[in-house]
């Protein structure tokens, strides 16, 4: 039997080195929110009566933090193609496989898709692509939107093809306190969360105030201003599908990594 040896542990030092960088986006986000890097400001209403109350953005969210998570991407892919091109030798029997430039892991959210493209698979045995059929994205319940290869390979392709950032700054939860006479009303999506907008801010609160109170009468009536900041991937955020979305961008990634080294093990040749 060929040796795969290597193959398989440049696979798992890949999810190593996923596990760094996830660890490194921490350190650095924290670091970033140390540095206060947000304020608030407050600007005209639509109507007389109104004010809306909005983050202000003074340091910009690091863009390492997305060049980061790029290659995290780029590392679990890479570990799950590189298991394949063991599975191909071990199959083969040949080092390099058959037709090795086209060796990959598939991941497909159709039956259909997953079978046109069983020719690109010709050096593994029908028995292994057998396997790989059941973790494919379209067996995922409740659906492939809260599948971890169809989010690595989706979001690995989304990388390739953006020209902005990747990881954005949430507000994850808000508490602001408001005295009489001005009311206020909280503006967080379904998720419990908004974006923060860098360069046009962020409404978080639409405040009602009698006329004739200014700006500096309302600020002195704005108390209790507690607004806790997350980041995460806008795409994988909004539209992943429970259990994947009740979770925060650092479990999603951990249990990223834990998915693909237990398909190493499972897969093992």
């Amino acid at each position: 039997m060929a040796d795969v040896s290597d193959a398989l542990t440049t696979c798992h030092h890949r999810i190593d080195r996923a596990a760094e960088l996830r660890a490194e986006m921490s350190q650095e986000w924290n670091a970033h929110l140390a540095t206060k890097p947000r304020g608030f400001e407050l600007v005209h209403g639509p109507t007389p009566d109104t004010w809306e109350m909005r983050i202000k953005t003074m340091r910009p969210t690091p863009r390492s933090l997305s060049t980061r998570f790029g290659e995290w991407l780029y590392q679990l892919r890479a570990a799950l193609d590189g298991l394949t091109y063991a599975l191909a030798i071990r199959d083969s029997g040949e080092d390099p496989p058959p037709k090795a430039s086209s060796v990959y892991f598939p991941i497909f959210d159709s039956a259909k898709k997953f079978q046109q493209n069983r020719p690109r698979l010709t050096a593994l045995n029908d028995e292994t692509v057998a396997e790989l059929e059941l973790v494919q994205p379209y067996r995922a319940a409740p659906d492939h939107l809260s599948n971890v290869p169809w989010w690595i390979n989706e979001l690995a392709r989304l990388d390739r093809h953006r020209s902005g950032h990747a990881v954005r700054a949430f507000v994850s939860s808000c508490r602001v306190g408001f005295r009489e006479p001005i009311t206020g009303e909280l503006r967080l999506d379904g998720n419990g969360a908004v974006e923060v907008n860098e360069e046009r801010g962020t409404t978080i609160a639409v405040i009602t105030a009698p006329p004739g109170l200014g700006r500096r009468d309302i600020q002195d009536l704005i108390v209790d201003i507690d607004v806790q900041n997350i980041i995460d991937v806008p795409e994988w955020r909004h539209r992943s599908t429970p259990p994947m979305s009740r979770s925060t961008l650092d479990l999603r990634m951990k249990y990223s990594e834990a998915w693909v080294a237990n398909t190493l093990a499972h897969f093992r040749p």
